[in-house]
């Protein structure tokens, strides 16, 4: 059996988005018509070149961060918000700020 051949900008077309979703790698190849494997190939190659495939890991990110750091974040988060909120929040007024002069 022959597959046609996908340029990898075309893939990512399809596959990026889903990723950013966080569907899963069997999701995304049931979508796409492909093995898993096919879409970890794109996914390697894809943080190769430096794409975004993920939007990472808040707290992760936050435990290498100074104690100080993490106090003023948790102080500063509205009541009833989470930090991740609160830090999209700060992000999205930076956005604009840049966006809209």
């Amino acid at each position: 059996m022959t597959r046609e051949y996908v340029p990898f900008a075309e893939r990512m077309k399809v596959m990026g988005p889903m990723f950013l979703a966080g569907r899963s790698r069997t999701e995304i190849a049931e979508a796409c018509g492909v093995t898993a494997a096919c879409v970890d190939g794109v996914k390697k190659r894809a943080v190769e070149a430096g794409r975004p495939v993920g939007y990472g890991d808040l707290a992760r990110s936050m435990s290498a961060q100074d104690a100080s750091f993490r106090k003023w974040v948790i102080d500063n988060t509205p009541e009833g918000s989470a930090p991740a909120d609160f830090l999209t929040a700060i992000a999205l007024d930076v956005y604009h700020e840049e966006v809209d002069e």
